[in-house]
């Protein structure tokens, strides 16, 4: 249509650019998130603390080596 010019010919609807939009609603969390918090929440309740590891860097060998 705007190649053509056919748009100056066609009548449109008016629109107005002032109103609201639709509410939309909030999104879900993903399932396996869910789980991991239910779990997480269980450990806390049954007297588990959470580790500060946000500091720390482990090294492979804690992750794999010492597993054996």
């Amino acid at each position: 249509m705007l190649r053509t010019g056919a748009w100056k010919d066609i009548k449109f609807k008016k629109t107005n650019l002032n109103a609201a939009g639709q509410v939309t609603n909030g999104g879900h969390l993903h399932p396996l998130l869910k789980v991991r918090a239910q779990f997480r929440q269980t450990l806390l309740e049954m007297g588990f603390n959470e580790m500060p590891t946000d500091r720390f860097v482990e090294s492979s060998f804690w992750n794999f080596d010492a597993l054996f």
